[in-house]
């Protein structure tokens, strides 16, 4: 009402009107807003005041009017209403981060634990699969080092010990794959505690591989040497006709002894069998032409002695085998044990 009046005292705050007001204003009298601006002297008195209030006029479009597009400009927006909220907002938004940032935290920590349980199992199955190959090794290599079985069963496939060495591939794959890098804010406990079973894993591949050959070489030696030295029973006295058609097929026994015994394994369980068959080998060539020489001279008692020569040679050779067959089953036995017995030592090593 002092506002009306034009007595509002100094720095009190003048309201804006509302916006939906429509002002019709007379020429002769001034408007509410307007008496803002003016001065009632006293020499007027209260006749002339009531006067222009009576005859100043505001006239409100009632029918336009909706309260939602006007509201007090208040601090703190429509009705103060913004107050709370705004103070509220920090401390939500602050808790919200806080909640993100340890359930993130606590995600990463499990990282590496998760990632060494997955690599422990690897290392579990690689080794396993490994210790069961050996196990078959084992029979293969029993079966390939008694005289008894036949070279035709050696041949046929039923006696393998490749399985050895495709499990220990596996396992060096296994731990020759790179350890993960530690994760910041983790820690690197979990992937350091694999480390010992890595390093003792590690030395167990080469020696299965090395067993897997020598069962290999055994099989191999068996076949080939069974090739050899396959002679037919020699004539101590023969014709030109008979001389004739023994020449051909010695030279083709000497050059299949020859080819066989020379591609023979180097595993140090031949070794001296080994060199016993290569000097028969050596030995055949100048044999043959002193046998057929002493039956083309019909000398029999240089042909027998030639005869028992290398009989006695290649029978010699012959029945020693069974001996260095023993003594590879031997060894065979004791490598493939010792072997199992190191793999299942580096798994215990293993983090459960």
């Amino acid at each position: 009402m002092l506002e009306l009046l034009g007595m509002a005292g100094v720095g009190e705050r003048k309201s804006d009107p509302p916006p939906y007001v429509t002002r019709v204003t007379s020429d002769v009298y001034p408007t509410v807003a307007d008496l803002n601006s003016v001065t009632v002297s006293k020499v007027e008195g209260n006749e002339t005041l009531v006067e222009r209030l009576w005859h100043a006029s505001e006239i409100t479009d009632v029918d336009s009017f909706e309260s939602s597009e006007w509201e007090p400009d208040l601090p703190g927006g429509p009705l103060g209403r913004g107050r709370t909220s705004v103070g509220w907002f920090p401390v939500l938004l602050l808790a919200t981060l806080l909640a993100g940032g340890f359930m993130l935290l606590s995600f990463m920590r499990q990282i590496p634990a998760s990632q060494a349980e997955s690599i422990a199992a690897n290392y579990r199955t690689a080794g396993n699969n490994l210790l069961n190959s050996l196990r078959q090794a084992g029979s293969s290599a029993a079966l390939a080092t008694d005289p008894a079985t036949p070279v035709a069963t050696l041949t046929s496939g039923s006696v393998s010990a490749g399985t050895v060495e495709a499990r220990a591939d596996d396992l060096l794959d296994a731990i020759t794959e790179p350890l993960p890098d530690p994760i910041p804010l983790t820690s690197a406990d979990p992937i350091e505690a694999l480390k010992p079973a890595r390093a003792a894993l590690a030395k167990i591949p080469r020696p299965a591989s090395d067993i897997n050959a020598r069962i290999i070489d055994v099989i191999t030696y068996r076949t080939l040497f069974d090739e050899a030295f396959d002679f037919p029973t020699l004539p101590t006295g023969a014709d030109e006709i008979e001389i004739a058609e023994l020449r051909p097929e010695l030279t083709q026994i000497i050059r299949t002894s020859t080819n066989s015994i020379k591609q023979l394994p180097d595993d140090p369980g031949f070794a001296t069998h080994k060199q016993a068959a290569l000097s028969i080998v050596d030995r055949l060539p100048s044999w043959q032409g002193s046998y057929l020489d002493a039956l083309r001279r019909q000398d029999a008692e240089a042909a027998q002695e030639l005869r028992f020569e290398i009989g006695q040679r290649v029978g010699n050779v012959k029945a020693s085998l069974p001996d260095v067959l023993r003594d590879l089953e031997t060894e065979l036995d004791q490598e493939i044990g010792s072997v199992g017995q190191r793999l299942q030592a580096a798994m215990d090593l293993i983090p459960a």
